[in-house]
């Protein structure tokens, strides 16, 4: 055995051996064939003899020392298991002495970490050794809500064959087809979740495809086909993490200001000509001539497609930066001028970019004398914009208003999502932003523009203002694309209508999405797509919200009022209840799937009539009280389950609200009753967990029946 190579052997004629001659049968690593080498000895020296041998001595993986005779086999060159036999001939061509070894194991190395790439934080790395040929990744993915797909765990073995490293099993099954996050790949194609380097047998998992602190194990397999598990490597992933260019090290984003705050307005004159703050934009100068090392943009007309939808008059600009991460930091505003001035657009491209505007993005309301009618809708606003601003693909921040005494921008260290939270209180795991916050007050709003924020995972940050001005708000007569990708944009959480979102339209592409703010008013239009989104605003108020598929999250914590629609769509939603309904033109639809309503507010008094699709309620507020209107079950998948927290008293379900048609009965009349000749039933009791339901059934087909936990009050 070879000490010093774990899988090795070395021979050697014995120093007492008159002999001239020694053969050795060994079985070949590569080929799995018997092999023989014979070695000679001609006067002092130790040769390798052609004749009769079927092997050879390469001097690499096999190598003969010509004064001793020790004949070395690399542990690549035997395999493992392997008997090696050494048979000493004496000088007459007789076998004399013979002794046999069998081939210990290679040791097989493998090395599996975290990736530390900033564009995969969460994601992970596996390298086989030199010498390892096969081995499986045992990990779970995250699942996916816009296919309603569970976190599932997998197993992927690699192998090395023909030299090339392709995948050979999947789950057990002799394929290179997955299921991963509910999407069926072939990972022996380019794809996005686990990429091999053909060469070397490095696999890059990609953090979307691993569960958050969940286990990753690579385990390789011996010689013999076996799995060694004694060898084997396993980590805890990470949390999915959010980089952007304020992780970006190469950049000093505190000198990146783009324009100084005092001539920091940045707009196109009438006459086509600039003010100071989008000449430094363009020139890299500040208003006194001096360079400034803000990123710097080049300038071209718009199209005349383009053209014909603004107000430009021919005389509108397109502002173009690079595919690097461009930040821009805007001190005052961006196109507060008059109606006739031309529009200005925004092109960002490619990279982490940042655009942080200190006041308003569009038109704001000190200095502004145009037609305000012409921006009142955002359909209009849509033929006729004032600003657009393009961010193009990679993890974008917009952030409008960031002068702001009051309220901070945070950000979480773990997983790098941005917020906004009141200045004089600490959260712990965050940190302040200090690139987008300020000692300046008042704030700013987005108005009359269209924003596309593009592929990936972008955040839009609206402060808003702290007082009604002049009909200010965080956003209004506005577009905003939020993209594919898992995307934030959050507002204020300040109770002033200075804060609200109004006359916005919100799209969404698929990914897991977030809105929430304070007040949602005055026709804004939310729609999210697929992915498990989240909605969570104090106020909702003539908005439409539309949360696509998905397992999606929506909360309302103050008031729910006229004209509100909250539609949570396909998926296992959750609705959390904590405000007021009002009775005229509202409603809450849980759609299809298996949907869950939370009753948060004390004496709260609703019925299935306004909130309805939900197969499951729970009270979590004492003295409440749920109206169960037959006629407005929709299209509940299965009985409705209704219970209640151990500690919730004065909870109350009321069946006498079946066949209720009159257009009169409102959802704040608790004693409106209607039962005439329809009546529900006691059928039976239940059992679900530690929970014990009594079950009652509608009379009249399709018979709908309603759980309702004991100690609930039955009306």
């Amino acid at each position: 055995m070879d000490s010093a190579r774990q899988g090795g052997v070395k021979v050697k004629p014995a120093d007492t051996n008159s002999g001239a001659k020694y053969r050795v049968d060994y079985v070949d690593e590569a080929t799995g064939q018997s092999r023989v080498i014979n070695v000679k000895k001609t006067g002092r020296t130790w040769a390798f003899e052609q004749e009769g041998s079927t092997g050879s001595i390469d001097n690499q993986k096999i190598q003969l020392n010509a004064n001793t005779g020790e004949l070395t086999f690399a542990p690549e060159a035997v395999r493992d298991g392997g008997k090696v036999i050494i048979t000493a001939y004496d000088s007459q061509g007789n076998a004399r002495a013979q002794k046999d070894v069998v081939a210990a194991d290679e040791p097989i190395t493998v090395k599996l970490i975290r990736d530390t790439a900033s564009e995969n934080i969460g994601g992970a790395k596996a390298t086989p050794a030199t010498g390892t040929n096969k081995f499986k990744l045992t990990f779970t993915d995250e699942g996916n809500n816009i296919n309603v797909s569970k976190p599932t765990a997998h197993n992927v073995v690699y192998e090395k064959v023909n030299g090339s490293w392709k995948v050979v099993e999947v789950d057990g099954q002799k394929s290179s087809t997955i299921t991963i996050n509910g999407v069926s790949v072939d990972l022996n194609t380019s794809n996005a979740y686990l990429t091999v380097n053909s060469s070397t047998g490095e696999v890059t998992i990609d953090r979307n495809s691993l569960e958050d602190s969940s286990p990753v194990s690579m385990i390789p397999y011996s010689k013999h086909g076996t799995e060694s598990s004694g060898n084997a490597k396993t980590i805890t992933t990470e949390k999915d993490k959010l980089v952007t260019a304020l992780d970006d090290s190469s950049q000093n984003l505190s000198q990146l200001r783009g324009t100084d705050h005092r001539w920091g307005e940045v707009a196109i004159k009438g006459n086509g000509g600039y003010i100071d703050g989008l000449a430094q934009l363009v020139h890299g100068k500040r208003h006194d001539k001096s360079d400034t090392n803000n990123a710097k943009a080049t300038v071209t007309p718009l199209t005349q497609e383009e053209d014909k939808a603004t107000v430009s008059n021919g005389k509108g600009k397109r502002l173009s930066y690079s595919d690097n991460n461009d930040v821009v930091k805007i001190g005052e505003k961006v196109m507060n001028k008059w109606t006739w001035d031309p529009t200005l657009k925004f092109d960002f491209k490619n990279g982490d970019d940042i655009l942080a505007v200190g006041h308003d993005l569009g038109y704001g309301d000190w200095g502004y004398s145009g037609l305000k009618s012409e921006y009142e809708h955002w359909q209009k606003v849509a033929d006729r914009y004032r600003v657009q601003v393009d961010m193009g693909a990679g993890n974008d921040i917009l952030a409008v208003g960031f002068h702001d005494t009051d309220w901070d921008v945070i950000k979480d260290r773990n997983t790098g999502v941005i917020d906004i939270h009141k200045r004089s209180q600490g959260i712990h795991g965050y940190e302040k932003v200090e690139f987008l916050n300020s000692n300046e007050w008042y704030g700013g709003q987005l108005a009359g523009a269209k924003v596309f924020m593009g592929d990936g995972n972008d955040t839009v940050i609206l402060k808003g203002t702290p007082i009604d001005r002049n009909g200010q708000r965080a956003s209004k007569n506005s577009i905003i694309d939020l993209g594919e990708g898992d995307n934030r944009l959050v507002l204020t959480p300040g109770e002033t209508i200075g804060r609200a979102m109004s006359s916005t339209k919100v799209v969404a592409g698929n990914g897991n999405d977030v809105v929430k703010g304070d007040s949602f008013i005055e026709n804004t239009d939310i729609r999210l797509g697929g992915g498990s989104d989240e909605f969570i605003a104090r106020k909702v108020k003539y908005t439409l919200v539309d949360l696509g598929h998905g397992d999606d999250w929506a909360e309302v914590k103050g008031d729910i009022g006229n004209g509100a629609q909250i539609l949570l769509g396909a998926g296992n939603d959750l609705f959390s209840m904590k405000a007021g309904l009002s009775p005229n033109n509202s409603r809450v639809d849980g759609g299809s799937g298996v949907d869950t309503l939370l009753i948060e507010k004390n004496g709260a008094h609703i019925t299935n009539h306004k909130i309805k699709g939900f197969e499951n309620v729970l009270f979590t507020a004492n003295n409440t009280t749920l109206g169960i209107r037959v006629d407005y079950f929709g299209s509940i998948e299965g009985p409705m389950k209704v219970s209640k927290l151990s500690n919730v008293t004065g909870a109350k379900v009321d069946l006498g609200m079946n066949g209720d048609m009159r257009s009169n009965a409102q959802d704040s009349q608790p004693d409106d009753r209607a039962d005439g000749s329809y009546r529900w039933t006691h059928k039976s009791t239940a059992a679900e967990g530690d929970k014990t339901y009594d079950v009652y059934e509608y009379v009249v087909a399709p018979k709908h029946q309603v759980w309702i936990e004991q100690g609930i009050i039955v009306l």
